[in-house]
């Protein structure tokens, strides 16, 4: 009989990397459709104004440009803001909302008290990395060049929201001064007046990037939150070592199972009284360390353990044991 828990319910960080990936894809795609047709619109523009600029070549008096002022206007500046800086917006904030699911699932397992919003930090994305490092322990040191990106993007995210896409937050500094100047006017999807510091986001290519960064940094993430985890501290040995006590008890399940192999096989079971009174004795204290070995493994596992398997291990020694691996494994 195959026991169910090698089909156990799948890691609830796995789930949630599949509806990230799945909401990244249909964003992708939205961003893609959307911008089709303000491309086209665009390119239509552009050659309406090189077919004029031919056709009225000779006639300098007549000024074409302002002809297509509006258009301009509309498919080059209004439609791209109201396209572009708001999903920008959109993408953030699932950016936010998938941080603080992981890290609530994180707390869930019960291996630590603190929770995000116990931590100090600027915002959400600040506390939830103050969490995942200091708390759930996992290492972001390769991702550094990506949280920098993200921080970026996230400046870039709160001078729309809350500064009206403008990059003056000191009014006694000149623009080239403020913070964001180099950043903001020097990225080719943006669109940034000099003049007055206002800047809209012109390419979907902008946000597209942004996606895939969010995309590395919340696998890498997800890669290390779904790996099972046993700590175990003591005060003379800080170190977690439940990876070493799940080997170690594994290698005393094995010399037990060869244990039990060679008294099955021994001369030792007869029928006397004495003999059968020993048997009964060893069959007790075999139980008793098979049960308790099972149940060690079962923790270091970070498995369920229920009775049938120290029988496992009575019956069907080193074969169970490999069984026993599986469900654990699972």
């Amino acid at each position: 009989m195959i026991d169910k828990r090698q089909f156990k319910a799948t890691s609830l960080f796995v789930i949630l990397q599949h509806v990230i990936e799945s909401e990244l894809k249909d964003l992708e795609d939205y961003i893609d459709e959307i911008s089709i047709d303000l491309t086209d619109k665009q390119k239509k523009l552009e050659d309406d104004i090189s077919k004029a600029n031919i056709n009225i070549e000779d006639n300098s008096e007549f000024d074409y440009q302002s002809f297509f002022d509006e258009d301009i206007n509309r498919y080059l500046i209004v439609f791209p803001v109201y396209t572009y800086n708001p999903l920008m917006l959109t993408i953030f904030g699932l950016f936010e909302n998938w941080l603080k699911k992981l890290c609530d699932i994180d707390n869930r397992k019960g291996l630590n008290l603190i929770k995000v919003a116990d931590l100090n930090g600027e915002g959400y994305i600040e506390k939830s990395r103050k969490y995942l490092k200091l708390v759930a322990e996992i290492d972001l040191g390769d991702e550094d060049n990506i949280w920098k990106e993200i921080t970026k993007y996230r400046k870039i995210r709160n001078l729309i929201s809350h500064n009206n896409s403008n990059i003056i937050k000191d009014s006694s500094k000149k623009i080239i001064q403020q913070e964001m100047f180099l950043i903001i006017s020097k990225d080719d999807g943006i669109e940034f007046d000099l003049a007055t510091g206002d800047f809209y986001i012109k390419d979907k290519e902008f946000l597209k990037l942004f996606i895939k960064t969010i995309k590395i940094y919340l696998k890498s993430i997800i890669d290390q939150l779904k790996i099972r985890k046993i700590v175990l501290k003591n005060s003379s040995y800080p170190l977690q070592d439940g990876f070493w006590i799940k080997q170690n008890t594994e290698e005393m399940l094995n010399k037990f199972t060869t244990l039990i192999d060679i008294i099955d096989k021994s001369e030792i079971k007869n029928n006397n009284n004495n003999q059968l009174d020993l048997n009964s004795k060893l069959e007790d204290s075999i139980d008793i360390l098979s049960q308790n070995l099972t149940k060690q493994f079962a923790f270091f596992c970070n498995a369920k353990w229920e009775e049938s398997d120290k029988n496992l291990i009575i019956n069907n020694k080193e074969l169970g044991l490999i069984d026993l691996k599986k469900i654990y494994n699972s």
